[in-house]
């Protein structure tokens, strides 16, 4: 096949997939989003909406060094993942096609209750023992160099 053939061809399917993804990108802008759907009969583009909102993210990993967690003046320092959602202001880590297993974890024990995911108890007791094997799976640590926490 020429190369000239082969260029009409790469930019008409180019085309075709953007033609067809106009559906599915006012479909994620929309504030009435419809997950897991086909919007044409090739089905070569859709939406995979498992994502589009799934939990509150104002609940986060998250430490304190205070004697009295409810106390309001506790000082509470969240433990970055180094794949999983949290500072905004933070470059979004690029993996595809895999996952860092804690943060897929993590994020899906959010729609669970912590009898339905046990691992998670033993995940913060080894981070209240500040176990170096268990920190080296996060990205930061805000207890470096200082005592432990006491809760998480």
């Amino acid at each position: 096949m020429s190369s000239c053939v082969r260029r009409v061809l790469n930019v008409s399917l180019g085309l075709l997939i953007t033609y067809l993804s106009i559906p599915v990108v006012l479909n994620l802008l929309s504030s009435r989003q419809v997950m897991n759907t086909s919007f044409n009969s090739l089905r070569i583009v859709n939406t995979y909406g498992a994502f589009g909102r799934t939990h509150n993210s104002k609940s986060r990993e998250k430490g304190t060094s205070s004697l009295d967690p409810n106390d309001p003046t506790a000082v509470w320092e969240e433990f970055e993942f180094k794949c999983k959602p949290g500072d905004l202001r933070r470059r979004p880590c690029l993996i595809s096609p895999y996952h860092y297993r804690l943060d897929w974890l993590m994020w899906f024990a959010a729609f669970q209750t912590y009898e339905q995911n046990e691992w998670i108890i033993h995940l913060a007791g080894k981070l209240l023992a500040q176990e170096e094997e268990t920190l080296s799976l996060l990205a930061t640590n805000p207890f470096a160099g200082r005592d432990p926490p006491r809760r998480w």
